[in-house]
C-alpha cells in the first residue's frame, strides 16, 4: 500500500509513476544510460548478446604463481626488442624484488594491499618507491595480455604513492658551466 500511495503522490506532482523492480538504484542507472544510446529499445538485447559472444573479458583458467609468472615475464624481457636493454635490467630486478619479498601468491590472487604492503617495508624515497610499483605494473600489465590472460586488473592501479614529487615540484638549480 505504501508504494501505491507514493506512486499517486508522484502522479500527482509530475514525476514518472513508480514500478516495484528486482534492480539496484546502481543498475536502473545503468540501464537508463544504455537505452539514451540506442535507437530502439529492443537494440539492447542485440547489444547484450554480441557482447557476450565477442567482447565479454576471457576467463581466466588457472592463473600461474608469481614465480612461474615472473621466469616467463624475464624470459620475454630476454627475447623483446622494444624496450632498451636498460629498461630491461631495470624492469626484471624491480619485479624479481617485489616476488622475492610478497610470498608466492598465484598472478590473480594479489591485491592492492600486497603492492602497497611491499612498497611501505621498502626504505627508499617516494620517488623510487614509484618507480618500483611502475615496473610491477608493467609486469602486471603483461599478465593481462597476449593469450596469457592470468589477471583481469592491475593491480598497482589503485595504488597512491605518497610524498612523491615531480620534476615540476622542484626548484630549479643553475649548474655550472
Amino acid at each position: 500500500r505504501h508504494t501505491e500511495l507514493e506512486g499517486e503522490f508522484h502522479a500527482a506532482n509530475g514525476v514518472a509513476a513508480l514500478r516495484a523492480t528486482r534492480l539496484t538504484d546502481e543498475q536502473v542507472g545503468v540501464a537508463e544510460a544504455a537505452f539514451k544510446r540506442l535507437e530502439q529499445d529492443a537494440d539492447l538485447l542485440t547489444a547484450v548478446d554480441h557482447w557476450l559472444r565477442t567482447g565479454k573479458p576471457a576467463t581466466i583458467k588457472e592463473s600461474p604463481r608469481l614465480d612461474e609468472a615472473l621466469k616467463a615475464y624475464a624470459d620475454w624481457l630476454e627475447t623483446t626488442t622494444d624496450l632498451r636493454p636498460v629498461t630491461k635490467n631495470h624492469l626484471r630486478n624491480r619485479v624479481t624484488h617485489f616476488v622475492n619479498n610478497v610470498g608466492n601468491l598465484r598472478v590473480t590472487d594479489v591485491l592492492p594491499d600486497h603492492i602497497e604492503h611491499y612498497l611501505a617495508h621498502r626504505d627508499v624515497s617516494a620517488n623510487t618507491k614509484d618507480a618500483n610499483c611502475r615496473a610491477i605494473s608493467s609486469f602486471f600489465t603483461w599478465c593481462m595480455k597476449g593469450k596469457r590472460h592470468w589477471c583481469i586488473n592491475n593491480p598497482c592501479y589503485a595504488v597512491e604513492i605518497e610524498g612523491r614529487t615531480s620534476d615540476d615540484d622542484r626548484e630549479p638549480v643553475v649548474l655550472p658551466v
